[in-house]
């Protein structure tokens, strides 16, 4: 995986974990042959990581505590570490994310009918705008 986390599939990053259906980028297309594999399997880890940290905060509101660091200091990891998790920083291991969600008590995601399921739905994916240079204007025929 990349060494950037996996907010950076999110348009807004500050949501990675905290609202039910955040608007994500798309894979980039790399040529004629689609999205990059690596790619998709990248934002279909985020969006694993973004639903298991969503339904642990919902268990945390649920037992009246936002304290990642409580949590944190029970599962027995760095509470630092476990922060940068949670908001997207760092990518999760699945040890981690099925650890979480064991210890949570928590029933996470709907059985998937598709491979397509573990992405994002399409009403949820735009296009990474893609920064063009200016074109110059200088030495063009007037």
């Amino acid at each position: 995986m990349t060494t950037t986390g996996p907010r950076q599939y999110l348009v807004r990053p500050r949501l990675f974990g905290k609202t039910r259906a955040p608007t994500w980028y798309a894979p980039e297309v790399t040529g004629h042959t689609g999205p990059d594999r690596r790619r998709r399997a990248e934002l279909a880890v985020a969006y694993y990581q973004h639903q298991v940290i969503f339904a642990v905060l919902e268990a945390m509101r649920l037992w009246e505590t936002d304290c990642v660091a409580l949590f944190a200091e029970k599962y027995g990891e760095n509470a630092d570490n476990m922060r940068r998790k949670f908001r997207g920083e760092r990518w999760a291991s699945l040890e981690d994310m099925l650890a979480w969600t064991l210890h949570a008590g928590i029933d996470l995601l709907p059985v998937r009918t598709s491979a397509q399921g573990y992405l994002p739905p399409p009403e949820l994916l735009i296009e990474r705008e893609v920064a063009h240079s200016p074109v110059s204007l200088r030495g063009s025929p007037s």
